[in-house]
């Protein structure tokens, strides 16, 4: 590949900084301080504060999204400063840089090769509160130039830590599942793939939460009337539990975690 190619990578920066401070910004002036020609995009940086299980979700969308040769950070990173390791994953043709905490848990089973970070070529201080900053976008950096993942450090096959998810399952004519991600509209993400559903009438299928009872699913939003919730397959192809022009989350008072059932009556 050639260097005008290298320098072009996509650099995406997924955090729980918010935007208050300046942490954002210290990250990208880190990267183009080594490559000046770098693409950043902001994945979000608005993930709630130390929440590994959403980081885990939206570096599956992230990769998913994004073509082969981009590059993603991850900092959710409640352990840092810790013996926690940082590692350099390739993934579907793609790097992600983050703290091996739990954020590759629904990845895990993708990740081609793994790469513990030891070592930057330069000496310069590095910040034990700041790994975002001090270590992983420089390495983010030198990776878009063309660096090898093993330049910093060696091929490991430990594996990499996974947080509980229990995925959902099928029981008789009944899926179990859970709410896996609430977005910032309020749309209530579950763990229960599109895929499971196959063979079943939409219009037969039940969807149950939180003594909330969804008959059918719907193709879009606008299905329903404004402020009524329904139930449909997501962006992501999982099922989702919406609200017209409103917030499911505020209407059902659901939360990560709470149990989803859906009944396949036909």
């Amino acid at each position: 590949m050639k260097a005008s190619q290298m320098s072009a990578r996509r650099i995406t920066l997924t955090t729980d900084f918010g935007e208050y401070d300046t942490y954002v910004a210290q990250m990208k002036g880190a990267i183009l301080s080594r490559n000046p020609s770098a693409t950043i995009i902001d994945g979000t940086h608005k993930i709630p504060r130390h929440d590994i299980t959403r980081g885990a979700v939206l570096l599956g969308e992230l990769l998913a999204a994004f073509p082969g040769g981009s590059i993603h950070v991850v900092v959710v990173d409640p352990g840092v400063g810790s013996d926690r390791r940082i590692v350099i994953a390739s993934i579907a043709g793609q790097f992600v840089v983050a703290p091996d905490n739990g954020l590759f848990t629904l990845v895990s089973d993708r990740v081609e090769q793994v790469v513990e970070f030891h070592h930057l070529d330069e000496s310069g201080s590095v910040s034990s509160t700041f790994h975002g900053r001090d270590i992983m976008a420089p390495v983010a950096a030198d990776l878009s130039l063309g660096r090898e993942p093993t330049d910093f450090g060696p091929v490991t096959d430990e594996p990499l830590i996974t947080i509980d998810l229990p995925p959902a399952k099928l029981t008789g004519d009944i899926i179990q599942g859970s709410v896996r991600a609430i977005d910032g509209f309020g749309n209530v993400t579950t763990n229960i793939a599109e895929s499971m559903l196959h063979g079943h009438e939409p219009k037969s299928l039940v969807v149950e939460i939180a003594e909330r009872r969804l008959e059918g699913l719907h193709s879009t939003y606008a299905n329903i009337a404004a402020g009524e919730l329904l139930a449909l397959i997501g962006s992501s192809n999982f099922l989702e539990i919406a609200a017209n022009q409103a917030s499911a989350e505020k209407i059902i008072g659901c939360h990560v975690g709470d149990e989803v059932r859906v009944r396949c009556t036909g």
